[in-house]
């Protein structure tokens, strides 16, 4: 479904043109997992839907318009955003992406370690545990060199980690996870301006693209950080002896 509005102005020289569009997909075909007893892993299903909408707004300027010279501007910016509105199967992670039903598509999800006070206590468990005197009170960590905050017992030593950052996984509290929103693919806009100017039999033409936001996932940033330790974070060199991380890829258990 598709719905706009045009208005021009100045006799035609001015022009702005507004649409709105949604866009309804279904029968997403993915693999879905299959008991083992069965013989085969996988086998392609039917079971999702998605719903798109798009805004989209353009200006249109001719700002000459001679028997022998013109110049038109057209300006046009949209933006989009597709939501999973059907997910048969169990909540699925695949990378940054969950599938599941209300998800946005482009939503990157992902783990995080803890940097702060306050993200150390969205976990409930820890949270509990500092207001009952456990181990968890805020004397009992501390801000190491990179940022991060680990135990005050393994600071600057080989036993040093860092917190994985957890947080309630629904409205009640009844479960936790580590999975948070890191990020999203999907730009804040998107624009487009376009000049064509025109002199006798000669025509410039000139189109300028501009994208607003929208995180970019980087898998092999990610292999080098989380499983081979050779991403630029951790890079020790220049530090004193004793404030060197040690295995700094590592999460607490």
């Amino acid at each position: 479904m598709e719905v706009g509005a045009n208005i021009e102005l100045a006799g035609g020289r001015v022009s702005l043109e507004y649409n709105w569009s949604r866009k309804d997909t279904r029968d997403q075909i993915v693999p879905a997992d299959l008991p083992t007893v069965i013989g085969y892993t996988s086998q392609w299903k039917d079971v999702g839907s998605l719903r798109s909408s798009t805004h989209e707004l353009g200006l249109g300027w001719q700002a000459l318009n001679r028997r022998t010279l013109s110049w038109t501007l057209n300006l046009v910016a949209d933006r989009s955003r597709t939501t999973i509105t059907e997910w048969l199967l169990p909540e699925r992670q695949e990378y940054f992406l969950l599938r599941k039903t209300g998800s946005r598509l482009g939503t990157m999800y992902g783990g995080k370690a803890v940097k702060s006070f306050a993200e150390l206590y969205e976990d409930p468990d820890k949270r509990a545990d500092s207001l009952s005197g456990g181990g968890w009170s805020r004397d009992s960590v501390v801000v190491n060199e990179d940022g991060y905050l680990v135990r005050r017992s393994t600071w600057r030593t080989d036993a040093e980690r860092r917190i994985r950052y957890f947080r309630c996984a629904d409205a009640g509290c009844t479960e936790r996870t580590h999975l948070t929103i890191i990020g999203n693919a999907d730009p804040d806009f998107t624009a487009n301006l376009a000049s064509v100017a025109t002199l006798g039999r000669l025509t410039l033409s000139t189109l300028i693209t501009w994208s607003q936001g929208g995180s970019v996932y980087n898998l092999t940033r990610q292999t080098l950080g989380n499983l081979a330790t050779r991403a630029i974070e951790f890079d020790q060199r220049g530090k004193p002896e004793a404030e060197k991380a040690k295995l700094a890829a590592m999460f607490e258990q």
